[in-house]
């Protein structure tokens, strides 16, 4: 036998899987030839097939200092020094790869797989798009770039290198699941469900998919499938962390809180070092009332991710439930910037203008803006009036829904809503959420002039006389409220399913005036009750507060209207969810900040029945 015919021999074995029988052949080979660099690089390739990656490298650089000028073997060698992690002697291989052969698309599409092992994405995506350049058939390097450009945030081009990926391998389950981390991403939820189940059904070991659309099911609020999803997850991987801390997650929102305690806690045991879980056992912890434990978890998970906002935001939040909020304020304060991206979204133009520090305002501009929803802009406008008092020229900025109303309540400040000011006009800015934490607010310093929201004497009046000739004037005037707005992060917590909340209709004594907005306005059709339907003429608050200011009750959730209510000195009756928002602190049936509110808790998560029974005993007591 000659060296070719040792090097075919050898060859055919290798395709088959003979590993060790075509290593042996091209032993004899080199025997045969010592400077036969084919041989080298073809028992090279046989070491890297066993994973034995050193002995690999040796024989590749062997090969190459028979012939320094084969790109393959510099090819093969960067493989082997990617496998073993070796990243940048790779690069340096694919390089001379590829400058021994500019059109050489393996060495590029290699090239990209270890710098986006470095982390390299530019880089990579770089070198992915030359490989498609040279070879635009090669649905894997499309894949590569896809995921390249999805670590460079660049959604479109992902999108579309995925697509081109599919549309070569129509059964490239990998491509289908990341075309569904995108569309969940880009908040396109039917979409990225639809992706992941079809990577499941491309692969049904996929347990990653199955993590991933239990994670997606789970915030389109379909508990039941995103548990079966997760479930599924852990049993295709028994030590897989993100399952189940998905799956604690869901947990919580079913109101499982042990159950949910304890898949988190086997979430850390996998994994100890991943912050999200800590902080979202916290957040359990939060919610059976075990709050140093809470802390403590919140603590661990910025220890571990230093700088992790929401960690740091619900640590704030922790503090001022609990009404320490000399620690609340200036951790709050301390991520404001959490909300920056958010100002945009609502309209607010003066970003660049410089925030209070604490300055003196003797003689100077400010402007407050609102940078929250509307409740919050309700509950901290009350400081433009002592902003006003400390000499300074203060405007505020708020959202158009509020605009009227504010310019009603508050005579000292001018108030904007739209584009017309520059920041230019100013010499400071600062939030109006910042206002607690400027003024050392603690719970005997909360500013107690109630009201200070009110409507105009004439909007009052018009109001008096709709609801006169709606229900004649002579009944117990209730306005109610049974949900929020959908878009908000706790509205599944705090909003009541109305054939709960109709329960409360059947005291006829009462003239009920649903001050319900929106959507879950049209609940009113599914009850015989005699409810006065007035969302049409509710365009802004400042009509709600007129309509309000007719009533003798306001009962209502946790939204802008209890706010609002409170505000004007109205009395309110709020229905507090189990899990509250700091501003309703714990087991208190008053608030600090509404001296007219009386807080009806939930005992159990998710129990709204028993809350509207003591809401209907307490209002049969009143004197109707």
């Amino acid at each position: 036998m000659n060296v070719m015919m040792y090097l075919n021999k050898g060859i055919e074995l290798a395709i088959k899987g003979e590993l060790e029988e075509a290593g042996e052949l091209f032993r004899q080979a080199i025997d045969f030839d010592p400077n036969c660099s084919e041989a080298y690089n073809n028992l090279g390739l046989v070491f890297k097939d066993t994973n034995r990656l050193e002995e690999a490298e040796g024989y590749f650089r062997k090969a190459l200092a028979i012939n320094p000028n084969c790109p393959e073997v510099y090819n093969n060698l960067g493989i082997v020094q990617t496998e073993a992690d070796h990243l940048y002697e790779a690069l340096d291989s694919f390089h001379c790869a590829i400058e021994l052969n500019p059109e050489y698309p393996e060495a590029y599409n290699n090239l990209g797989i270890a710098q986006s092992k470095m982390n390299l994405w530019d880089e990579a995506a770089y070198s992915f798009t030359r490989a498609i350049q040279s070879n635009p058939n090669h649905s894997e390097t499309h894949f590569h770039l896809g995921i390249a450009q999805l670590r460079r945030n660049d959604l479109d081009e992902a999108i579309n290198a995925f697509c081109q990926a599919i549309e070569l391998n129509p059964y490239y389950a990998e491509a289908y699941f990341n075309m569904g981390v995108i569309q969940a991403e880009l908040k396109m939820m039917d979409e990225s469900v639809g992706m992941f189940y079809q990577a499941i059904e491309l692969n049904p070991h996929f347990y990653e998919a199955y993590n991933n659309v239990g994670a997606v099911l789970r915030i389109m609020y379909q508990l039941e499938a995103a548990e079966f999803c997760l479930r599924r997850a852990i049993e295709l991987r028994p030590d897989y962390s993100k399952a189940y801390n998905n799956l604690g997650l869901v947990l919580k929102d079913r109101y499982c809180l042990a159950e949910a305690e304890v898949c988190l806690r086997h979430s850390i045991e996998l994994d100890p070092n991943d912050p999200e879980t800590y902080n979202n056992l916290a957040l359990v912890l939060k919610d059976v009332d075990r709050l140093e434990e809470a802390e403590r978890c919140l603590c661990r998970a910025i220890e571990l991710r230093p700088g992790f906002k929401e960690a740091e935001f619900a640590l704030a939040f922790l503090y001022l439930l609990q009404e320490q909020y000399n620690k609340g304020w200036g951790k709050y304060n301390e991520w404001r910037e959490f909300y920056e991206p958010k100002l945009k979204k609502i309209g607010y133009p003066h970003l660049d203008c410089p925030r209070w520090q604490g300055e003196d305002l003797t003689g100077r501009k400010i402007l407050l803006f609102s940078d929250q929803g509307f409740g919050d802009a309700i509950q901290f406008v009350r400081y433009g009036k002592m902003i006003a008092e400390l000499g300074a020229k203060t405007s505020i900025w708020v959202q158009k829904p509020l605009e009227r109303l504010i310019k009603t309540s508050i005579n000292s400040c001018e108030i904007y809503n739209d584009d017309d000011t520059s920041s230019g006009q100013f010499d400071f800015s600062c939030s109006l959420s910042r206002m607690p934490y400027m003024f050392n607010t603690d719970r005997e310093t909360i500013p107690q002039v109630i009201p200070y929201i009110q409507t105009s004497c004439e909007c009052a009046t018009i109001w008096q006389e709709r609801l006169n000739q709606l229900d004649g004037g002579h009944k117990y005037r209730v306005g109610v409220v049974w949900a929020g707005n959908p878009n908000h992060e706790n509205d599944r917590n705090r909003s009541i399913v109305f054939d709960v909340f109709k329960e409360l209709f059947d005291i006829n004594e009462v003239s009920w005036i649903s001050l319900q907005v929106g959507k879950r306005a049209e609940d009113l059709l599914q009850t015989p009750y005699p409810v006065l339907d007035i969302s049409e003429h509710l365009s802004d608050f400042f009509e709600t507060a007129g309509a309000i200011n007719n009533l003798d009750l306001v009962i209502t959730i946790d939204s802008a209207v209890a706010h609002l209510a409170g505000a004007m000195g109205k009395e309110t009756w709020l229905l507090v969810p189990y899990n509250p928002d700091w501003r309703w602190q714990l087991k208190r049936e008053d608030s600090p900040w509404y001296s007219t509110m009386k807080l009806f808790r939930q005992h159990e998560p998710g129990n709204w029945q028993e809350v509207l029974t003591r809401v209907k005993d307490a209002l049969k007591k009143v004197h109707l």
